[in-house]
């Protein structure tokens, strides 16, 4: 399934379902990675009866844009409110399932951040909880300085 962001860049996203899902997974991936990255996660939360959906980030994976590049977490949220809201209005997303988010590295820090914001959508699901797999926050190294060093050896 394909969804149009807020500013048109194409978000690639996909859902696997549970027989008799008792609650749901909303998963945001790492920086490098993208949504087929987590089919042995969305074979053992089937068994746990939850139901997945997952999407790339844009530059990631299926999604439009340049390869591991957004220019800020602003345009990430926009990224995944076109996703919920595509959710919630093909009926995919019930709110009678309790919502959970979950982020993997960067995906973490952009979980992170967009709390704030998803709890004041009136449309959307409740959110149950909100989990957090090596989040990118607290760094001891700036990640933007390393990119500099490396580019700068070439």
């Amino acid at each position: 399934m394909i969804v149009r962001s807020a500013d048109g860049t194409l978000i690639y996203c996909e859902s696997f379902r549970a027989p008799k899902a008792r609650g749901a997974l909303l998963v945001v991936h790492g920086i490098g990675e993208h949504s087929g990255r987590y089919q042995e996660m969305v074979a053992q939360a089937k068994l746990l009866k939850l139901d997945v959906h997952l999407f790339d980030l844009r530059g990631h994976g299926r999604s439009q844009g340049t390869r591991g590049h957004f220019q800020s977490l602003d345009e990430l949220h926009q990224d995944i409110d076109a996703w919920i809201s595509h959710l919630v209005d093909s009926g995919s997303l019930s709110a009678d399932l309790p919502c959970f988010l979950l982020g993997h590295s960067l995906g973490g820090l952009i979980a992170l951040t967009y709390v704030p914001k998803y709890v004041r959508k009136p449309l959307y699901p409740e959110l149950a909880g909100i989990c957090l797999s090596a989040p990118a926050i607290g760094l001891r190294m700036n990640p933007k300085r390393i990119l500099e060093m490396k580019l700068a050896s070439r």
